[in-house]
């Protein structure tokens, strides 16, 4: 990831001291839901299960048959397979619903109604006595959300659309031929639909690249607000939302417009959920606990945080995937637990010779001395002595000197985000390469590579770092001859 940007002052976060392992890590967790007081899962595809305080599993559903997703609806669970057959099962059995003939790969349940998306990107309202509508006017769906009654959906094209129950109540489509992104979305407890929406092509004046909107069912379009970056995570709460970003920051935007803006960290904002005076956020391996506008401590996960949940004992559930295998695994957290001071890292470092990266030469410009001889008499012969007026002569003498003042930043390249195994003490030898970083119009003359704690650790383009399990980014910062600087990070996580 590259940044241009100056380096903020960081304060050390404390480590959280209260993680309890509930489930896992599995391999046969398919299906996660949030419900009241805990997280509901599908196992093997047989099972439901919830799980709630104290590891106890509160309920088990088994089923004859395989199922894809499932959501809760209060009493039960709505469920769909890969043939779309709906139905709904409850401690008390099963009862089929409805079949729509193509694979459910997500369900909702609303105030009174339900909708499906199947995997043809489909969406269609039903109620519990099997009667359903399949919303026309509406193109491929990617992804919905839902509140009450009313529904949202994100097209694969950028298009969104409201619909309530079974009829579609707004839709706002890219102007043909441009290309947009819609979503994330959520509903405010008030209604208000609020959506990312980005634009990948030209821009206008009243539509910027990144922006949020908001929407009513009663008057549609109803305001929008410009936003920095690319818009990863939406939550809402009373009295606002909360935005995650790709570049780690969390912006607190009010009802009454008051708006702030919290670094979490350089990775991108996956997970929100706030509650009462604290907000959680998962980024990367990390849950980051945020109150009154600071980042009061972070806890490590061996996946990344995916599903949120609070406990009836005032704990959060925490549900992580490990990427690397899809494992599943469930946490318990006390956001007011004890806090752990971290130790202070000392690093072996081994610097080796700088070397400048030189980018590789497009052979359409390569040509033999003859060649060019030849090129040459030829442009002589095409453009006559009189052909270039003097006036002209004097704007390319004024537009080589403008350029030669212009100084291009370099550019820094920190490598790839890496996970690695650790040895058998628990560390790792590893290699921070920066060689590949250049400068277009000069040279770099200053590599420096900084730790978390902004300590400068090595000067060279490439070091090699004795680290201890955890995750640790560094930041290389590189300056050229005409001392413009660019930066790069890099995040190294060690299992």
């Amino acid at each position: 990831m590259i940044i241009n940007h100056l380096l903020l002052d960081v304060t050390v976060v404390r480590t959280l001291d209260a993680i309890e392992r509930l489930l896992g890590p599995s391999e046969s967790i398919t299906w996660i839901d949030a419900i009241p007081s805990g997280i509901a899962f599908l196992d093997k595809g047989r099972e439901i299960s919830t799980l709630q305080v104290d590891d106890e599993v509160a309920m088990e559903i088994s089923m004859d048959r395989e199922v894809s997703c499932f959501t809760h609806d209060g009493i039960g669970f709505l469920t769909g397979d890969q043939n779309g057959r709906i139905n709904h099962v409850s401690e008390s059995g099963l009862e089929e619903v409805l079949n729509l003939g193509s694979p459910i790969s997500k369900i909702l349940s609303g105030r009174g109604c339900a909708w499906a998306l199947d995997e043809a990107g489909s969406v269609t309202w039903f109620d519990k006595s099997g009667k359903y509508k399949r919303i026309e006017g509406i193109e491929e769906i990617s992804d919905v959300c839902h509140h009450g009654d009313e529904l949202a959906a994100m097209g694969v094209f950028g298009g969104l659309y409201m619909i309530k129950e079974g009829s579609l109540i707004h839709s706002s489509v890219p102007d043909e031929g441009l290309a947009e992104i819609a979503g994330p979305s959520v509903f405010t407890p008030s209604g208000v639909l609020v959506t990312y929406r980005r634009s990948l092509d030209e821009m206008s004046d009243d539509r910027p690249e990144n922006r949020i909107e908001c929407w009513s069912s009663d008057r549609g379009h109803i305001y929008t607000h410009e936003v920095d970056n690319p818009v990863a995570s939406i939550t809402a709460h009373e009295g606002g939302v909360v935005i995650g970003d790709e570049m780690g920051v969390i912006t607190f935007l009010e009802d009454d417009g008051g708006l702030r803006n919290v670094e979490v960290d350089h990775q991108k904002i996956n997970l929100i959920f706030t509650s009462d005076d604290i907000t959680l956020v998962g980024s990367w391996f990390h849950v980051y606990g945020i109150r009154q506008g600071e980042v009061m401590w972070k806890a490590e996960f061996d996946g990344m945080p995916s599903t949120f949940s609070r406990l009836d004992d005032g704990r959060f559930a925490v549900v992580c995937e490990n990427p690397s295998n899809n494992h599943i695994s469930i946490f318990a957290l006390d956001p007011h637990g004890p806090l752990l001071e971290d130790p202070a890292e000392d690093y072996e470092v081994d610097e080796r010779e700088n070397f400048i990266y030189e980018p590789e030469h497009d052979s359409r410009f390569e040509h033999t001395l003859e060649e060019t001889s030849e090129l040459l008499s030829q442009m002589a012969i095409e453009v006559s002595p009189g052909a270039i007026e003097e006036e002209d002569v004097d704007l390319l003498v004024e537009l080589s000197s403008m350029a030669k003042k212009i100084n291009l930043p370099p550019v820094a390249d920190a490598g790839e985000d890496k996970t690695l195994k650790s040895d058998s003490d628990g560390t790792l030898v590893v290699s921070l390469d920066g060689s590949r970083s250049y400068d277009p119009d000069g040279e770099i003359t200053t590599w420096e590579w900084i730790d978390e704690k902004q300590r400068v650790i090595g000067s060279s383009s490439s070091i090699r770092v004795k680290l201890r399990q955890g995750t640790h980014s560094f930041t290389l910062r590189v300056t050229d001859d005409k001392k413009s600087t660019s930066m790069a990070i890099v995040t190294i996580r060690i299992t």
